[in-house]
């Protein structure tokens, strides 16, 4: 009994990669994954999730029209200079992480640019980040 309620209460079995909220991979990560935790040259990727909000992660550089797209949606933004770790960590270089409330990510983009975002929120009638 114990071990049932504790995979109730600790949610193992739910596997998001199947989930309709995950959509995706880059590099070798995929939409429904936790995000990965990276510390490189003293930067923390998860010192960003303390705050519980939709944010969007790029390991190198975004584009122009990302960018401007987080920036007209209020989605906070974070780029993390390019390094060796990011990579053995499985993140694509450039790539774009769509990282959930819950830590978990929700888009997996190797492009750069915005419309990704944009049909992912739109396909699932999200109306806060839709246009």
């Amino acid at each position: 009994m114990r071990e049932l309620i504790f995979k109730i209460v600790s949610q193992i079995t739910i596997s998001y990669h199947d989930s309709p909220l995950s959509t995706g991979s880059a590099g070798s990560i995929k939409a429904g994954d936790r995000l990965p935790w990276v510390e490189a040259d003293g930067v923390d990727n998860h010192a960003p999730l303390e705050k519980i909000d939709w944010q969007v992660q790029v390991y190198g550089e975004a584009g122009d029209g990302l960018r401007a797209w987080c920036l007209l949606h209020g989605m906070p933004m974070r780029e993390f200079a390019w390094t060796l770790r990011h990579e053995a960590a499985g993140f694509a270089r450039n790539a774009q992480y769509l990282v959930r409330p819950d830590g978990h990510i929700a888009l997996c983009d190797p492009g750069r640019g915005p419309d990704a975002l944009a049909h992912y929120f739109r396909d699932r009638a999200y109306r806060r980040f839709c246009d």
